[in-house]
């Protein structure tokens, strides 16, 4: 193999690499807070049970990752709740951080298509 045969493919195959690494999908962000002894479950800036989150969960069609945040009040049987929903919803990974600034309300609902 010539030296421009190979300068031509390696150029391809970074390319390639590149372009395979742009088009990653973004993870989903959802959360999870407390609210008068009952676990309200968010993807936007509507509140759910864990019914409703597991269901609309399973609607949406990126199912790779999916980043649950809590506050550091929310109860661990609310943060097993939301990790639970997301793999019966059917997300290869589930991860779970606290961080009191992203519990809650996340701004706009997820669109789901």
């Amino acid at each position: 193999m010539n030296v421009t045969t190979l300068l031509a493919l390696t150029l391809s195959l970074t390319a390639s690499a590149i372009g395979s690494q742009s088009m990653e999908v973004q993870p989903i962000r959802a959360s999870v807070t407390m609210e008068d002894g009952r676990c309200i479950f968010w993807t936007g800036d509507n509140g759910m049970d864990a019914n409703e989150f597991r269901m609309h969960l399973a609607q949406i069609q990126a199912k790779q990752s999916i980043i649950i945040s809590h506050a550091d009040d929310a109860p661990d049987r609310c943060v097993v709740s939301a990790r639970r929903a997301a793999k019966n919803a059917g997300f290869n990974r589930v991860s779970v951080e606290l961080d009191n600034d992203e519990a809650g309300p996340i701004g706009p609902p997820i669109i789901v298509r």
